[in-house]
């Protein structure tokens, strides 16, 4: 098998598995908004509003990671084949 292939079939499916992940998560996150929200202002002391900053930001920053480690390269090995 050619490495190419194998590295492109692997960014694929860690592409899949992380948007999957994501997805989970902010669903997680803004569903159940109250209950996470007690729960990390108590373990992270912090504020409401600084907790729903957190959060935004967490979600921001995994996205942009997810594309930027996963799916760019996946779609610039696409492009070579």
């Amino acid at each position: 098998m050619n490495d190419l292939q194998t590295l492109t079939t692997f960014l694929g499916w860690c592409t899949v598995l992380n948007v999957a992940f994501y997805v989970f998560t902010v669903l997680a996150l803004f569903t159940m908004r109250d209950l996470s929200t007690r729960i990390g202002t108590r373990i992270f002391k912090v504020s409401e509003a600084d907790y729903a900053k957190m959060t935004l930001e967490y979600v921001a920053r995994f996205k942009l990671a997810v594309i930027v480690l996963n799916f760019a390269p996946y779609i610039a090995l696409r492009i070579m084949a």
